[in-house]
């Protein structure tokens, strides 16, 4: 499937319709992002696979939550800029183990308020939508503004909503 380039209001309207991704689909989105503004493309990896990466001072990655030998089940986006690697999941969760034992020396900032429906197929997607969010690079772009944009259109939130 061809991932196309979606705004946090129509990733969360499309919430229950949209097609599940598949590491072959982050890769070819992703992969155009190496390199720029000196980022290094990590990969798409299972959770076992995290501590094969090659740590770079600027990179980005997408870990899903199953071992190699099974099919998948959720993505987590990170970025590491320095010594700090942002962590984002869409369902709040502290990083893996995998991650922070093999980013021991990075300080880690990660989200800890779900933003996702439970049981539905939108995590790669904002995965894709964090890492072009973190490695454009806009001066008033931060993690935790990604953060407030998810929060903002965020199904799970929309009665809190003030009206």
């Amino acid at each position: 499937m061809k991932i196309k380039k979606r705004t946090f209001k129509q990733i969360f309207a499309e919430e229950i319709t949209l097609k599940s991704t598949y590491n072959t689909d982050l890769i070819e989105y992703l992969k155009k992002y190496d390199g720029k503004k000196i980022y290094t493309f990590g990969g798409v990896v299972m959770k076992d696979e995290v501590k094969k990466m090659q740590i770079k001072q600027k990179m980005f990655f997408i870990v899903n939550y199953d071992k190699s030998s099974k099919g998948g089940s959720h993505w987590v986006g990170c970025v590491k800029n320095g010594d700090i690697l942002y962590h984002f999941g869409s369902y709040g969760i502290p990083p893996l183990r995998e991650i922070t034992g093999h980013f021991s020396t990075s300080h880690i900032h990660y989200n800890d308020r779900a933003v996702q429906l439970n049981d539905s197929p939108i995590c790669g997607h904002l995965c894709l939508a964090f890492t072009e969010w973190m490695i454009l690079d806009k001066s008033n772009q931060t993690f935790y503004g990604f953060i407030d944009e998810c929060m903002k259109y965020s199904n799970r939130y929309k009665d809190d909503a003030p009206n």
